[in-house]
């Protein structure tokens, strides 16, 4: 932290997380000997790693196979692993997922502590490095302990209103200037209907079949 005092909340939180912690390394005391603070990788994201490595191994193979008579899969399979890191989003959404439901904790616990996925077959672990940082070097609080605050704070009994500013944040005015900017252009290309505002952009969610956004 950039403060030596900081609100409570920030303490409490600390705690809870730093438990969590101490937990999983306990449960997983059999890595002792190894290095320190490994975590067996949850069945689910192993399963989705190897369908992805093997899914990679094969479009390898397939280029190769075919190298001498064209380019087509040389290309295929390189754009595959330029835009594909075999680590993806996904496989931390399942990571989180089970760790949460493994522990009886939230997503939102998990999201506080600085992990590591090892990509290697043979070393099927997390690396659990510690919490994550929980104020930025402008003082502002982390996006991970904004969501853990607000998912816990009735719960626990914190003061939500202790956090410092968010590090993520955007105002109702700016939201609102969005969706006119978006009801305005849309509009210019003769789009008729409801128009998506600033929270179904952001969601991905259902905008219509006849509204697309570049």
């Amino acid at each position: 932290m950039t403060s030596d005092i900081q609100p409570k909340i920030y303490a409490n939180m600390k705690k809870r997380i730093l438990s969590l912690i101490d937990t999983m390394v306990k449960n997983n005391s059999h890595f002792e000997g190894m290095m320190k603070g490994l975590h067996v990788l949850p069945e689910e994201v192993e399963g989705y790693l190897h369908a992805r490595r093997k899914a990679l191994s094969s479009s390898s193979c397939r280029a190769q196979d075919t190298a001498s008579t064209h380019l087509t899969w040389i290309t295929y399979h390189q754009n595959i692993a330029q835009n594909a890191p075999l680590v993806d989003g996904i496989a931390w959404e399942l990571c989180y997922q089970a760790l949460a439901s493994k522990y009886g904790v939230s997503v939102d616990a998990i999201n506080c502590i600085d992990m590591g996925i090892s990509a290697d077959p043979a070393k099927s672990v997390i690396k659990i490095r510690g919490l994550k940082p929980m104020l930025t070097s402008d003082n502002k609080t982390a996006p991970e302990f904004v969501a853990y605050a607000n998912a816990h704070a009735e719960e626990f009994g914190w003061d939500i209103a202790e956090l410092h500013p968010p590090a993520l944040a955007l105002s109702l005015e700016e939201m609102n200037q969005f969706d006119d900017l978006i009801a305005s252009v849309l509009s210019d290309m003769g789009v008729e209907g409801d128009k998506p505002t600033f929270l179904d952009v952001m969601m991905g969610g259902d905008i219509g079949e006849d509204v697309f956004l570049a």
